[in-house]
């Protein structure tokens, strides 16, 4: 149960990244056009 819990906060942290980096790029990519 423990891991479980640990690899869905994992998952959430690494969504959360994605999610930042995805909007940086999408800003980046508008200021660029």
């Amino acid at each position: 149960v423990l891991m479980q819990v640990y690899s869905y906060h994992y998952t959430a942290k690494n969504l959360k990244l994605k999610a930042k980096n995805h909007n940086s790029k999408l800003k980046t990519f508008s200021l660029n056009v």
